[in-house]
């Protein structure tokens, strides 16, 4: 099986370089780091105060009085409400966050569309047994569908041909202001303290090993393959941590844009693009390790960004307030099944699922707003080209 790349070319920029470095300084206090040993060994880093706050089922002051026994973690590594040390606990050691009053359709049956951050058919695998989980528990029929980007959820959701979303961050805040989408749970990975979740993830920007490129600024000049326009880990903050590296990502690259983030890093391997970005860590989702073992030997991190506020799992905003809260219900508890967590594992490496609110992402949303308003208003173009599927 080899994935099928599409041509290097050198698509336009939505944004001006002062809002990239802007959004990367403000947002994240994004750092690099080379780190020629080929580990995800970064230094633990403060969590975005926008998601540091999340009642029940994620980060809360109460979670430490729950955890007594465990060792204190650091701000950024604070053990979610729900989880503790990787184990679920009653949802009566936090008050889940208050719902939207919701709308009034309780359709009698359900569409989950997922953003097509890795290969599609892998997806679609995780993607199908989680709406197995949710039809029996929301006594519905409810369908799973891989879209072909970022926008294509946010429209889904817009023109309601779906009900719930799992999509990044950034394209939240976007679809949230184009059709009132709010977050029901969000996902919780490991932290850089044993046995401790966060909720967020992290950015990296990946060349081979043998490349002779160690830093950012010994980028200019050559390929780069960024993720969908609207993703906040292979597109917006790895371009404003190249602005502020002086690099213009517009001038400096020539670059193409793939959604599938494991089609990202083979593109690196295979040497068909000089760096790319990707989530922490795509290297190692399986369809990549399954054909090339040695990845992360031929690979290197070249950067690292601070820690990403969490992706979340989104619903309509008309749909009723009961049926949100048993979504919501459903998901958190798939989250403390043990299929389940193989299941999410699988998905998008997703250790545990927290609640979460709308105000969890303020503190992005302000940035965003403060530096690039009319990102807000809809999708930056052009439209990234449709993930690379795999051949024969």
């Amino acid at each position: 099986m080899q994935f099928r790349l599409p041509q290097i070319t050198k698509p336009r920029l939505p944004f001006a370089a002062f809002t990239l470095a802007a959004l990367a300084g403000l947002t994240l206090a994004c750092s690099s780091s080379n780190n020629n040993s080929n580990k995800n060994n970064t230094a633990a880093t403060k969590a975005p105060a926008a998601v540091t706050t999340v009642a029940a089922g994620s980060p809360t002051a109460a979670t430490a009085k729950s955890a007594t026994a465990a060792a204190a973690p650091s701000p950024s590594e604070v053990l979610p409400v729900g989880v503790i040390n990787g184990s679920p606990t009653a949802a009566a050691t936090g008050a889940l966050p208050a719902l939207p009053a919701g709308g009034n359709d309780d359709p009698k049956s359900l569409v989950m569309a997922f953003v097509p951050s890795r290969d599609v058919s892998v997806i679609q695998l995780s993607a199908d047994k989680i709406a197995a989980y949710l039809s029996k528990e929301l006594n519905r029929p409810v369908k799973s569908v891989t879209l072909a980007s970022y926008a294509a959820v946010t429209q889904a959701l817009t023109s309601k041909t779906a009900d719930i979303g799992w999509v990044g961050p950034l394209d939240y805040l976007i679809g949230h202001e184009q059709n009132g989408s709010y977050p029901v749970t969000c996902s919780l990975r490991p932290g850089d303290t044993p046995g401790s979740l966060v909720p967020g993830y992290k950015a990296f920007i990946i060349t081979k090993t043998d490349s002779g490129i160690n830093t950012l600024a010994d980028l200019k000049g050559k390929s780069f393959a960024f993720g969908d326009t609207t993703s906040t880990s292979s597109s917006l903050v790895p371009k404003g941590a190249l602005m502020k590296a002086g690099v213009n990502p517009d001038k400096d690259l020539k670059s193409v844009n793939i959604s599938n983030q494991s089609a990202i890093a083979v593109a690196v391997y295979q040497g068909k693009a000089d760096a790319g970005a990707i989530y922490n860590d795509a290297r190692t989702n399986k369809e990549v390790t399954d054909q090339y073992p040695d990845i992360l030997q031929k690979t290197k991190v070249i950067y690292t960004s601070d820690l990403i506020p969490c992706d979340p799992q989104i619903v309509r905003k008309d749909l009723t307030q009961a049926l949100a809260g048993q979504i919501r219900a459903a998901l958190l508890k798939y989250s403390g099944d043990p299929e389940g967590k193989q299941v999410l594992n699988d998905l998008f490496s997703i250790s545990a699922l927290g609640a979460t609110s709308d105000s969890d992402y303020d503190g992005l949303r302000n940035t965003v707003k403060a530096v690039a308003p009319d990102l807000l208003k809809g999708y930056p173009s052009p439209t990234p080209a449709p993930s690379p599927k795999p051949t024969p």
